[in-house]
């Protein structure tokens, strides 16, 4: 596998990390990490807000003694992006990790009520402090977005957003950017969270070309994944058997006739479908809550941040937003249900109205994991 470099840094980094991510993290699970790191898997990605900061404490407990092996990535929250928030939230992951400085220090998701100035000068002060070293942003930034941010603080690295054989909307233009800007562009959600691909028909095509080079099928979708110049995966492993699955696609070369078949036989067209035409439903994936009503969207009881409001006022200027996630509804009223993209969705009405159609991404047969 080609080595791979944290942007245009000198950062030699894993194509493949571990996301520590939105789940319940405990003691049991540091030994499976710390048997990551001794794969190879030495990029370890979190966020502060990730079980309730818990997901940063388990990390500390597995690097210790391991320090100068790994590279320790962690998010600020949208809520946090004012300028002594961000130094404030640095200085809490910092505590909770119990390292000196974190390696790549991430704005989650935008906030459009707070400049993005603000928010990158805070981080420019985290680097010249030595509390962060680099620097890099995350989901719902445009391509304009990031050539906008980089423009402001050199220090941007990286780019994280989901990218998955289901998923691959960041072909447009996302990926094309980072490649041209030295980005690493960092790929969450790699196997769809175990679907791995849009249907029983491109499974058995998947898990055929898998046999050929003795590998499951998620074994390939990750081969296929980090076989992208500026791509690295993060996938979840919370067990050692699939945390050994996954270090062995690092010595896996894919033929390039068979990189041309996923390429053509995986690609998931957008479709534009009415929002009056979609059901909000509770749950979904990752059994989050959801406004059902435009009401509720304006009010944004719940208190998301940004809220539809916010994020309907810039939201005409992101053309490469990211696809809601649809199903097919067992309702009589409605064709689909809305299964992600919840925030997206509404915002999508309040700067659009009911008859704009929204772009969708639909599961030929979405199972809840």
């Amino acid at each position: 596998m080609k080595e791979k470099y944290l942007g245009n840094t000198s950062v030699a980094m894993p194509p493949i990390g571990q996301g520590i991510g939105l789940y319940k993290w405990d003691v049991s699970h540091v030994d499976v990490i710390r048997e990551g790191i001794d794969l190879g898997m030495c990029f370890l990605d979190t966020a502060e807000n990730y079980d309730d900061g818990n997901s940063e404490r388990i990390i500390a407990k597995a690097i210790k003694g391991k320090r100068d092996r790994v590279i320790v990535a962690t998010k600020i929250s949208p809520d946090h992006h004012r300028f002594d928030d961000v130094i404030w939230s640095a200085e809490r992951s910092l505590q909770r990790l119990e390292i000196d400085c974190i390696d790549l220090y991430q704005v989650h998701w935008p906030n459009p009520v707070v400049p993005l100035e603000e928010t990158l000068s805070a981080f420019d002060r985290l680097v010249e402090a030595g509390k962060v070293r680099h620097v890099g942003l995350g989901n719902m930034f445009s391509s304009a977005d990031l050539a906008f941010a980089k423009s402001l603080n050199k220090q941007i690295v990286s780019t994280q957003m989901e990218y998955n054989l289901f998923d691959r909307t960041v072909e447009k233009t996302i990926l094309p950017f980072c490649h041209d800007a030295s980005l690493t562009f960092i790929a969450y959600s790699p196997l769809d969270q175990g679907r791995i691909a849009n249907g029983n028909d491109k499974r058995t095509i998947l898990s055929d070309m898998a046999a050929k080079y003795n590998l499951t099928s998620a074994q390939l979708a990750l081969c296929w994944l980090i076989g992208h110049e500026s791509v690295i995966a993060i996938p979840k492993a919370t067990k050692v058997s699939h945390l050994r699955e996954n270090a062995q696609c690092l010595d896996v070369n894919i033929a390039q006739d068979d990189i041309n078949v996923i390429d053509e036989c995986f690609l998931d067209r957008v479709h534009y479908i009415l929002p009056r035409e979609i059901k909000i439903i509770q749950g979904g994936q990752g059994n989050r809550q959801a406004y059902e009503t435009l009401e509720q969207a304006k009010a944004n009881s719940l208190g998301f941040i940004p809220s539809p409001m916010d994020l309907a006022f810039v939201l005409p200027e992101k053309s490469d937003m990211k696809p809601v996630r649809l199903k097919n509804s067992e309702g009589q009223h409605y064709i689909y249900d809305l299964v992600e993209g919840r925030i997206r969705y509404w915002a999508w009405v309040l700067a659009f109205g009911w008859d704009c159609p929204v772009p969708a991404l639909i599961y030929r047969d979405w199972f809840k994991l």
